[in-house]
Parts: structure tokens; sequence; C-alpha cells
């Protein structure tokens, strides 16, 4: 609850619609990982705060933002985030801007942030026959060695594509297992189209 109490400096705004702006502003900012020292600074000018002051709203208000929009929170609910010795009108006024702009916070979330699993790339393969055992019944038994070329998850938006590779060994039953599955999957689209 102490870290939160710092919203409480929201008070010394010049105006409802500089509460508004502010908290606009970082929902907008919340995806950055770093807020500029000149965001900082701004901030600081206008609350009359100290610049560390600023960073904590600044963290406080994004925490609430994001608690918002991917636990769905009611107005009732994000009032209740914040401490009881925040003034009441502040408390009032945050959620209430929150709420005014979490769809559209929301919606810039799912076009901007889409996340995906890998995409396969490319499929290469090799069969191996044993030629040493420590057991006769394996001596001469193929296996299949396939390399899928995936791409790497992207931690960033920003990031280069990069792919990685992704070995694994079939035998002839395990092979039959894959392809039958990947059979049932290709009738399945087949239907769908």
């Amino acid at each position: 609850e102490g870290a939160m109490e710092v919203i409480d400096n929201l008070k010394y705004a010049p105006n409802k619609k500089a509460i508004g702006a502010i908290i606009h502003k970082l929902g907008f900012l919340r995806r950055h990982s770093a807020i500029s020292d000149e965001e900082k600074q701004g901030l600081s000018d206008l609350l009359s705060i100290e610049k560390r002051d600023a960073e904590k709203l600044i963290i406080a208000i994004r925490s609430i933002i994001t608690d918002a929009m991917y636990d769905t929170l009611s107005g009732e609910e994000i009032v209740d985030m914040i401490p009881n010795s925040v003034n009441e009108k502040v408390r009032n006024l945050v959620a209430g801007i929150i709420l005014r702009y979490l769809p559209q916070w929301q919606t810039e979330a799912a076009t901007t942030q889409q996340l995906s699993l890998p995409k396969l790339r490319e499929i290469d393969y090799r069969i191996d026959i044993k030629s040493a055992s420590d057991q006769r019944a394996r001596m001469s038994v193929p296996t299949v060695i396939l390399e899928l070329d995936v791409d790497k998850q992207k931690v960033k938006a920003d990031e280069e594509d990069e792919t990685r590779k992704i070995s694994f060994e079939l035998d002839r039953a395990g092979l039959e297992i894959m392809l039958e599955g990947l059979r049932q999957i290709k009738d399945q689209l087949a239907d769908i189209n």
C-alpha cells in the first residue's frame, strides 16, 4: 500500500484536465520499459514534486493501468487499489480516467502486442541406421533425426527476426504416430475449407 500513496501527489496538478493528460500519457507509454528523464522532469515540474516522487508516481499509475487492463477491473476495484490515505477525490478521479481510456488501451494492446506461437520455417531430416549397440535387436534399426527451424520468440517488438533449431529423434513407430497426427490435422483443415 505504501508505494501507491504517491498517487496523492496528483492533487497538486493545476486541474482535472492535467491529471487526465498525465494518466492518458502514462497509459500510452506503459508498453515502454523506461520513461525518459524529460518525461519524469516534466511531471516533477507540473506537480512541483521531487523527481524521485515523479518516478514513483509513474510506476504506481502504470501498475494500476496494467492491472485494470489485464484483470478487467471495475471503477470500484481501481479505487480500492489506491490507499484510503490518498485524497478521495483524487482516488475517484484516477479510477474514472482509467476507465474512460481503458477500451482504447485494450484495443491498442490487442493490435500492437499480438503474441503468437513461433512459426515453422524449414524442416530438415536425415535417416540414421544404428551400426553399433550393446543389444543385437537394436542393430540396423533406422531412426529419423528431424530438425525444425522455427521463429525465435521475440521479447521486444523491435527485435530482429531470428530462428532457432529444434532437433529430435524418431523411430519408425514414433514417425507413424507423428504422420497420423499430421494426417488428422490435414483432414480437419480440409473439412473447414
